[in-house]
């Protein structure tokens, strides 16, 4: 009787113990595919920057050829708009090349 009880402990005890790894697998795999959302989220962000500069230095590279900006000022302003990317929006929006460059006149103190 004792062995058969006994027996059932073992059963239980090596059961409780798949069950214990089969959940630490299960957690493991949540872990990695949260690592990758993150992965895939950041260079989602990297991109939505990088296409944000590369407009906004279009931008300004357009303005330095029709002469609303020297070189000198035209870095400046890169430097500036990659430091605070915010200010990209409202930039890009501007109707005008001189609203542009009043723009980088006032806020950016170019």
């Amino acid at each position: 009787m004792q062995s058969a009880s006994q027996s059932k402990i073992c059963h239980r005890s090596g059961k409780n113990k798949q069950n214990v790894d089969d959940t630490l697998d299960k957690l493991n795999q949540l872990i990695e595919v949260i690592k990758m959302q993150g992965k895939r989220e950041e260079l989602a962000k990297q991109d939505t920057r990088r296409n944000k500069l590369s407009e906004v230095l279009g931008i300004l590279q357009e303005m330095e050829l029709l002469g609303y900006l020297t070189t000198a000022e035209m870095t400046k302003a890169c430097l500036k708009f990659i430091e605070h990317l915010e200010y990209a929006d409202m930039f890009v929006g501007l109707a005008t090349l001189e609203s542009k460059k009043l723009y980088l006149l006032q806020f950016l103190r170019v």
